[in-house]
């Protein structure tokens, strides 16, 4: 699922083939609006959901190696960490969904599910600190377009 007002819109080439591009009108009601606007366009039977936020592109292989892990592993939540931290994206099965549907705000978005469900996550561990990155200024952006 990708997300945002189009800043980053070219780096939806290395998402996944299928992958659904959506456009959140209504940003200011905050981050957990994109993903409940993703959500209604995802369809009922989807078997994995990345979520990753438009600050945080990665390339498509840190996306086929969380696929394949959350495929042979069949959890309710896969994600990324580098040296005992997570990142992102963070895969989940169907069976959140409806955990998903339910996020608010005033309730920490996706923090309160990954804090519910911390013990079943399906950790991930990666040897580069890609899925940590966070683009937060033009600045950062330049720099890991040039890689």
């Amino acid at each position: 699922m990708y997300s945002s007002r189009n800043r980053y819109s070219h780096k939806q080439q290395d998402y996944p083939s299928g992958s659904v591009t959506v456009i959140n009108s209504h940003t200011n009601a905050g981050k957990t609006s994109s993903i409940l606007a993703g959500l209604e366009h995802i369809p009922g039977n989807f078997h994995i959901l990345a979520i990753s936020a438009v600050d945080q592109p990665r390339k498509s292989e840190i996306y086929q190696q969380l696929i394949s892990a959350h495929a042979n592993n069949p959890t309710l939540i896969t994600a990324p960490t580098y040296q005992g931290k997570m990142g992102h994206p963070i895969l989940w099965g169907n069976h959140m969904r409806s955990h998903l549907q339910n996020i608010r705000e005033e309730t920490l978005g996706l923090r309160q599910i990954i804090q519910e469900f911390y013990s079943d996550i399906h950790q991930v561990e990666f040897d580069c600190a890609d899925i940590l990155l966070d683009i937060n200024t033009p600045e950062v952006y330049q720099k890991h377009l040039l890689l």
